[in-house]
């Protein structure tokens, strides 16, 4: 289908304009960071650090592959 669908170029670029502006819109939300302490159900000062610190875990540098064939049933770890 190669008809000419006739337009108006002023109502498309209204359009876009329109759906550009309401895209632009506010977040919708608080003004307050995402961890602001409103929005903690506990208090902060009970929140205490825990796991490992930053490079607690050790990288796997070199890793001991073994192929599928040559494990036992029994050295599955479930």
């Amino acid at each position: 289908m190669s008809e000419n669908i006739p337009g108006n170029p002023q109502l498309v670029v209204f359009v876009s304009l329109i759906l550009l502006l309401t895209s632009c819109g506010g977040s919708g939300g608080s003004d307050a960071p995402p961890n602001a302490a409103a929005d903690w159900l506990i208090p902060i000062s009970e929140v205490i650090d825990g796991g490992p610190g930053k490079d607690g875990i050790p990288a796997i540098d070199s890793p001991l592959y073994e192929s599928a064939t040559t494990i036992s049933r029994s050295a599955i770890v479930r």
